[in-house]
């Protein structure tokens, strides 16, 4: 008789001499127990493998059959518009909305070696995880015996378990909030939008000033195109200017009402804000949207399953993602967004846009931007992506499986996609299909020509100068916070530390004269004077430390894959916990050498020869 124990948690167990084998399903701990294997560690050393594989599975899921239509089929929102490529399925967000996704591609890997295995007759799972202890009972039940030890579960916030009380009325409430919050803006604007003559038009955000709460388009567009729209003023091109406001984002003030009026009166540009094109028709298309794909797919969610080559049945993972995506407020959001996009660019009211450019995250407003484009028959359209393509940020990347479905399916997809620099650009091969791929100047990282950070002023007591940059994980940012607290205790009289925290993860750090909080500060002024830079896998400014020759040490959270953007760079130290940390810092080994040359990373040119060209070919 042969037995597996596969341990969900941290830690390692305290009995291990009762089973033949030990998987380790959420740590990459590097064990000495007797046959024992990390499964993450088996992901992370075989990370191009299942990359593909889950996503050549997953590209498979619209087209899974149901009562003779393909799932896809059955969530129709327009003629040529499936609900489905405006849902988390397709976005795919791992690293904050979809976590679950690495559980998925583990579970795939765990499968994988027990089938290596051989006869196993019982399987013991110690979890707390519900949908992978319901996932494995289905999967062997009648094959192999399989107990489950559950572990203690973290206590749930209360905060959270109201939200999950009612997603209708959590739901509802948020438009009527988000109304609220626009109304000032609603139709400002609208009829010099529809008179321009402009055939360029940009898509982009809105940032908030938390300063004195107020909305700013000229920081908007500096932050995500650079010197972009300086270029274009001076060589009068003229252009569009649609922002979409985040969801989190404060509302809009009378004041701001007023200030907004007159920069659109006195500019030569158009802009103009989504929400604007709000109305009551609008609005009542949006709800009989909305609750028409709810009622189909609670119709559906029964009796859908989603079953691997291996006869696991993915189900369970997927179950919250469907009632988001399709009855919840993820469906509301992108049916707002498709129906204000539907107005906006109407060819009827607004002249055929010869190239529009936006900002490529695959979110959903994007998804349905790119279906109302070219359902109005608007010319070219271009992806920026204009951050980071992270190797397992998977909003990014698409098989090759689901390219081929495009013609067929009428995925709304970018006539090109526009990377900053040769380090997305090569993220990226293999992922694109037959849309083009181009390299252009890096807008967002301008800054690295621009600013010369200062010379490092000598530290009289020789102190090692620290930053910790934490970010909006809750679990690195306490774990992270731990370290602060361990290293002042035991190293205060060769470390200097200061903390620079996440907007959301600010409250949970205790203020303490022994470390001084910077979060006043952007990351050029973070970065003055500096001896060390600490941030956690998720965080984007790593890439800003490491392009500024400034030694750097990510955290790893061991639970979660690796997604910080420097990722296998050879001369970044990555450490799980404080005894690693400890020694580098002791034996003064931190790597400071920038080993990838920056041209490798982003394509940096102040002119912005190529954006600018780019947008003469089509203007």
């Amino acid at each position: 008789m042969s037995s597996l124990l596969i341990w969900d948690d941290n830690g390692e167990p305290i009995e291990t001499e009762t089973f033949d084998h030990i998987f380790f399903f959420k740590s990459q701990i590097n064990s000495n127990i007797r046959n024992s294997i990390s499964i993450p560690k088996i992901v992370e050393d075989n990370s191009v493998y299942y990359r593909e594989k889950y996503l050549t599975w997953s590209s498979g899921l619209s087209e899974v059959k149901f009562c003779g239509d393909k799932l896809r089929e059955k969530l129709k929102l327009r003629p040529n518009l499936s609900a489905w490529w405006l849902s988390g399925f397709y976005e795919n967000t791992n690293y904050v909305k979809s976590s679950y996704i690495e559980d998925v591609i583990r579970l795939m890997a765990l499968v994988e070696k027990i089938n290596e295995l051989s006869a196993i007759d019982e399987i013991t799972l110690y979890s707390s995880n519900e949908e992978l202890i319901e996932v494995l009972l289905s999967w062997r039940r009648n094959k192999i015996d399989v107990k489950v030890l559950h572990k203690t579960r973290s206590k749930v916030n209360l905060k959270a378990q109201i939200k999950n009380i009612s997603p209708l009325t959590a739901s509802l409430y948020w438009l009527i909030k988000r109304i609220y919050h626009v109304a000032p803006l609603i139709n400002l604007g609208n009829q010099k939008w529809y008179e321009s003559n402009s055939k360029l038009i940009f898509f982009s955000y809105i940032t908030n000033n938390e300063k004195n709460r107020i909305i700013n388009l000229n920081s908007s567009k500096k932050i995500y195109w650079g010197s972009l729209p300086k270029h274009l003023d001076s060589l009068n091109i003229k252009s569009n200017w649609l922002f979409i406001q985040p969801i989190t984002s404060r509302k809009f003030s009378k004041n701001y009402r007023y200030s907004y009026l007159k920069k659109l009166i006195n500019t030569d540009s158009d802009h103009i804000i989504i929400d604007s094109f709000l109305s009551f028709s609008v609005i009542k298309k949006i709800l009989i949207d909305w609750f028409g794909l709810r009622k189909k797919s609670l119709f559906l969610k029964n009796k859908i399953k989603f079953v691997t080559e291996d006869g696991l049945d993915l189900w369970p993972f997927y179950r919250n993602e469907w009632n988001e995506s399709f009855a919840g407020l993820s469906a509301l959001i992108s049916i707002y967004y498709l129906n204000l996009f539907e107005v906006a660019i109407d060819k009827k009211k607004f002249i055929k846009q010869e190239l529009g450019i936006y900002l490529y995250e695959n979110q959903n407003w994007e998804n349905a931007l790119l279906y109302v484009w070219n359902l109005e028959n608007h010319n070219h359209l271009i992806a920026n992506a204009h951050s980071f393509v992270r190797f397992w940020d998977l909003r990014y990347h698409k098989c090759n499986n689901l390219y081929k479905l495009f013609e067929l399916t009428n995925i709304p997809i970018p006539n090109e996609i526009a990377v900053n620099g040769k380090l997305a650009n090569d993220e990226l091969l293999n992922s694109t299909g037959s849309i083009k791929v181009s390299i252009m100047e890096a807008l967002r990282f301008e800054y690295l020509q621009l600013d010369k950070f200062k010379v490092k002023k000598n530290n009289i007591n020789n102190k090692l100068k620290i930053v910790f940059i934490f970010d909006y994980s809750i679990e690195l940012t306490k774990f992270a916070f731990s370290l602060v607290e361990q290293l002042y205790s035991e190293l205060s009289d060769i470390v200097s530390i200061q903390i620079k925290c996440h907007p959301i993860t600010k409250n949970l750090i205790k203020i303490n004269k022994n470390y001084k909080i910077i979060n006043e500060l952007n990351i050029q002024e973070v970065l003055e004077n500096i001896d060390l830079v600490i941030c956690s896998q998720f965080s984007g400014a790593a890439m800003d430390v490491y392009c500024n020759n400034i030694p750097l040490i990510v955290l790893q959270e061991n639970s979660r894959f690796n997604f910080s953007p420097v990722r296998n760079f050879p001369d970044v130290d990555f450490v799980t916990n404080y005894e690693d940390l400890r020694k580098i810092i002791l034996k003064k080994n931190i790597k400071n050498r920038m080993h990838v040359p920056l041209h490798n990373i982003f394509n940096i040119n102040l002119s912005c020869n190529n954006w600018i060209n780019k947008i003469q070919n089509y203007i």
